[in-house]
């Protein structure tokens, strides 16, 4: 069986309120046409959003009030809320099923990995700052610290497909075919909407969950294709102290090295996956659980790390610099 990697994140609980499985009202049609679930609007939370838009839009009521879907007497109205399946056919899925350690990764070996444009106000500077995943044709799954605020920073737009951000297309020489093998174009999506965990807390950095959600449908390609995230448990359970768990992400490939603009990987290092109530350990810069708020990373990174727990001293690993990067776990 073709090994797919499936995100893994205390989020998954989250982001089932999106999916079609935790829709239970009866089907409707969205204003949008888009197939739905007739459910209290505080149970859904991108209509939710909509309502908390500060000042509400025009174009936000109308489209409020095209979604009731409940009698007219109720506190609490019921909207139909579009239905947002995760795919579990054709993701996870790269062009290149594996990687050799410590060399430059190969083309569309994560397809689904999404990386920001972003503005910060305060450096009055736009760059690629942020990552995440691409989990369906619509909304792409990050941590919420990356989310535009007022005064801080501004989403500009999400890029996917992306290898290296200096070169269009991007292009690898295949020593076995002696040819040089190219990416498709990346392509650059606008933002529609960006919903924060309602319980995220800057300051201790939890419940730090984002979706963003596309203004158009994502095309799928070979470079182009959604993580596999479980939806229970049972599809997937937690993986155990000590197995096997992958960073995915822009950073540095090494501790003071120069950023680089291409996606790399290396067998090499490690990542620990250790039980919190024993130890802890502090990875400087590793952000794909919300750990590092500082932007400029440029390299796409992997680190698989099959190591026992608790952690010893932070290794090697845990001086990369990945910006807010995916940790997965292989379902062979």
């Amino acid at each position: 069986m073709t090994s797919r990697p499936c995100l893994l994140m205390i989020i998954l609980l989250v982001c089932t309120s999106y999916t079609g499985g935790a829709l239970t009202g009866k089907e409707c049609q969205t204003p949008d046409n888009k197939m739905g679930a007739c459910i209290p609007l505080l149970k859904c939370p991108s209509l939710l959003h909509r309502f908390n838009e500060e000042p509400l839009t025009p174009a936000s009521k109308t489209f409020l009030r095209a979604s009731n879907c409940g009698a007219a007497e109720q506190s609490v109205p019921d909207v139909c809320c579009e239905k947002l399946d995760l795919p579990t056919m054709g993701c996870g899925d790269g062009v290149i099923p594996k990687i050799m350690g410590g060399e430059e990764a190969k083309l569309g070996e994560h397809p689904w990995m999404a990386l920001f444009n972003i503005y910060y106000y305060n450096a009055n500077v736009t760059m690629f700052g942020c990552g995440g995943s691409l989990i369906n044709k619509r909304y792409v799954l990050s941590a919420a610290h990356c989310a535009s605020t007022p005064k801080e920073n501004r989403i500009n737009f999400v890029r996917l497909g992306e290898h290296n951000i200096e070169t269009s297309p991007d292009c690898q020489y295949d020593h076995a075919a002696k040819s040089t093998f190219c990416a498709d174009k990346a392509i650059d999506y606008t933002v529609e909407m960006e919903i924060v965990h309602e319980d995220y807390n800057p300051r201790n950095v939890t419940n730090d969950v984002l979706l963003i959600r596309l203004s158009t449908d994502v095309v799928y390609t070979d470079f182009i294709k959604p993580l596999c995230l479980p939806e229970i448990e049972e599809v997937l359970p937690f993986p155990e102290v000590g197995a096997l768990l992958t960073v995915v992400g822009w950073g540095r490939s090494r501790e003071g090295s120069k950023m680089s603009q291409d996606l790399f990987a290396d067998e090499e290092d490690n990542v620990d996956l250790f039980d919190t109530t024993e130890d802890a350990v502090e990875f400087s810069g590793i952000s794909g659980s919300g750990t590092s708020s500082s932007p400029g990373s440029q390299q796409l990174l992997q680190t698989p790390a099959p190591t026992p727990a608790p952690a010893p001293e932070p290794t090697s690993s845990s001086k990369r610099q990945v910006s807010r990067g995916t940790l997965l776990v292989i379902d062979h």
